[in-house]
């Protein structure tokens, strides 16, 4: 640093004049509180208002007049050209087979059932299959019922010593379990039934009833686990060895290991939905109060466009089966080609006999959100079987068939809710004419807007004023700065320094104490600015459980801090150059050059170098420290001052500089 003070006339003299160094440094720091403060808060407010805004989306669907007629697409394919819509989101489905895990369709609830019209092609994911001894037999009544209920039928008792198929929370391996034979619709198997021995081990199957009729008129209350039969005709078990299995390679046993494999599918199979965006879905908006995110966040749209590995699953399988944020599952894509009851499960006649031959793809996800369902609509655990993937992770052919577009399969999103109004006046009679009904959900961000864009305009306004204040006074600051650096930088080019190393001597003290004040006027304003904002923020409308957030990433700081020194020294360097471009003489007398290329007259200097030999004797008579010697470039100087060669203004300094070092 004293290096660069010896070498630097210009920082060497403005830091002898403290008191307007301290002046120049609050006044740029002060202007940079200024504007770092409200850069900030304009900053905040603006992207807050911008990602707050993108929940008030305007989510509109297509919805048939007649409900007999379901299909939607040529309203599709009218509006999906439209300058107005930001995107399409229809929904894909597809059967994902879960590695390593069950489903949380435990419950069983949309399984087969012994009342009328629910007999679904056999579906019964609550079944189990297994081996076990047969250990006991009793009669059966409503276990829900009284002392004096009427028997139904037989409980059966067996030790389980292997599980082919079931849910855990159903059957373990080593315990006992009871089924339920009821008499009503069996009448036919009660000899088979009877005939069941002791200690002797069987193939069993069994499932779990949740509406059990046993008799014309009654039903037992609550839940049943039953015994069935294996082919859901006449073969209610298989008795076998100790220690021997079941050979299912026996062609006539191929409908009852295709059974097995498939409950074995079913019970790992999820309902995978691909969305281009979840978080725009009109069932998944809080005015519809369907749906409610428990924990992490929905997808997004930006998922979709980055194809992102992200999954939002239910609270129900993640309770069940133990996940949480942040953990991975990995899923078997695969499309049924003849989806019937459910999307995701194996049940029509044709998907029953083909599924082995259907593609499968794997792909894991991270687990970024769990939500669940508004408790008045929660039935079933099937309800915890969907879950939501980007559109763009669901490869084509991995998908089920689903060419009619229904209405709960499709929505879309405009552009932004200001032109809401001019979409709806351009395709509602046109929609209508093909019998369909244009709607959309009530968010209110008209409203949110209505109330928010002056506050853009306005914050928007300012900035462009605080800019243009602040180049004013960084100006003003500049010229202050040069008018006391200007003899200085003449003295430079009187001694022959170039233009350009003036000009960089020049700039360096402006630019030390400027970006000292800027650095410490933008660090007091960061921590203010981010207390503002916050004030600022909570007097805006918000979303239900969106809350805005008063932070901003310090890089910005450094930004806005390294900008203004930038502005501060190209403004300093065109002072600069200006100050170039006049006289020497002017510059160290305090004026400047006159209009019209006229110059006063100027008085003759020559004080203390009238008479050469006066100095000459002076030198001789000096009895001092001995001086030292000239450098080369200082004796050239002088020998051009004697020969006449230098002006009247460079003799003067010369004289100057010599009487200094002398004294």
């Amino acid at each position: 640093m004293g290096f660069i003070m010896a070498q630097n006339i210009c920082l060497k003299s403005t830091l002898r004049q403290p008191l307007r160094t301290l002046f120049l440094f609050l006044l740029i720091g002060l202007l940079s509180f200024a504007f770092i403060s409200k850069a900030v808060e304009y900053l905040i407010v603006q992207r807050e208002i911008d990602r707050l805004g993108s929940y008030y989306r305007s989510i509109g669907t297509l919805m048939p007049i007649n409900p007999d007629e379901p299909d939607i697409s040529e309203g599709v394919e009218l509006i999906k050209n439209s300058p107005y819509l930001a995107f399409e989101n229809p929904l894909r489905f597809s059967s994902g087979v879960l590695e390593g895990l069950y489903n949380a369709d435990i419950q069983g609830y949309f399984s087969e059932d012994s009342r009328e019209g629910r007999l679904l092609n056999g579906f019964c994911n609550s079944a189990m299959w297994f081996y076990g001894t047969y250990l006991d037999r009793r009669e059966a009544k409503d276990p829900f019922g009284s002392e004096e209920s009427e028997v139904f039928g037989y409980t059966f008792f067996f030790h389980v010593d292997k599980v082919i198929a079931g849910y855990p929370e159903h059957i373990q391996e080593g315990e006992s379990t009871a089924l339920y034979f009821k008499f009503f619709g069996n009448e036919d198997a009660i000899p088979s039934i009877e005939a069941l021995q002791e200690d002797q081990r069987y193939l069993i199957r069994g499932w779990k009833e949740n509406y059990t009729v046993v008799g014309e008129n009654s039903r037992v209350s609550g839940t049943t686990t039953q015994i069935k039969s294996l082919d859901d005709e006449s073969i209610w078990y298989l008795p076998l060895a100790d220690g021997t299995e079941v050979d299912f390679n026996d062609p006539s046993l191929a409908d009852i290991k295709n059974e097995i494999d498939i409950l074995n599918e079913n019970q790992h199979t999820l309902n995978v939905i691909a969305t281009r965006d979840m978080s725009a879905l009109p069932q998944f908006q809080e005015s519809e109060r369907i749906h409610y995110l428990v924990e992490g966040r929905w997808l997004n749209h930006q998922d979709d466009l980055e194809s992102r590995k992200v999954i939002v699953i239910t609270a129900g399988l993640a309770n069940i089966r133990g996940l949480k944020l942040g953990d991975t599952i990995t899923i078997n894509l695969r499309g049924l080609k003849h989806p019937e009851v459910f999307y995701e499960y194996i049940v029509s006649d044709k998907d029953r006999e083909s599924w082995r031959s259907y593609p499968m793809h794997e792909e894991t996800f991270e687990i970024v959100g769990i939500f669940d369902y508004v408790r008045s609509i929660r039935y079933g655990g099937v309800y915890d079987n969907p879950v939501y993937i980007p559109n763009s992770t669901l490869p084509i052919g991995f998908e089920n068939p689903n060419d009619i577009r229904e209405s709960y399969t499709y929505s879309f999103v405009l552009d932004t809710p200001r032109h809401q109004e001019s979409f709806v006046n351009e395709y509602r009679d046109r929609l209508a004419k093909l019998g369909i009904n244009l709607s959309f959900i009530d968010n209110s961000g008209k409203d949110f807007w209505a109330a928010l864009d002056p506050l853009k305009q306005s914050a928007s306004a300012n900035m462009l004023i605080f800019g243009g204040v602040l180049t004013l006074a960084l100006s003003l600051t500049v010229i202050l700065y040069l008018l006391q650096r200007r003899r200085d930088f003449a003295i430079l080019r009187a001694l022959g320094v170039t233009s350009s190393t003036s000009i960089r001597q020049t700039l360096l003290p402006i630019t030390l104490v400027g970006g000292i004040g800027i650095l410490f006027g933008g660090s007091g304003a960061w921590r203010y600015s981010l207390m503002e904002a916050g004030e600022t923020l909570s007097t805006m409308p918000t979303p239900a459980g969106v809350a805005p957030s008063a932070t901003l990433n310090p890089l910005w700081l450094a930004g806005l801090i390294t900008g203004i020194i930038a502005l501060l020294v190209f403004l300093a360097y065109v002072g600069a150059l200006s100050v170039a471009r006049k006289p020497v003489l002017a510059l160290l007398q305090g004026r400047s050059a006159q209009p019209n290329g006229k110059r006063k007259p100027t008085r003759k200097v020559t004080d203390g170098i009238s008479n050469r030999e006066e100095i000459k004797a002076g030198n001789a008579a000096y009895k001092g420290p001995a001086i030292q010697t000239p450098s080369a470039r200082t004796v050239t100087l002088v020998s051009k001052l004697e020969s006449g060669h230098f002006p009247v203004l460079a003799r003067y300094l010369l004289c100057r500089i010599r009487r200094a070092l002398s004294a």
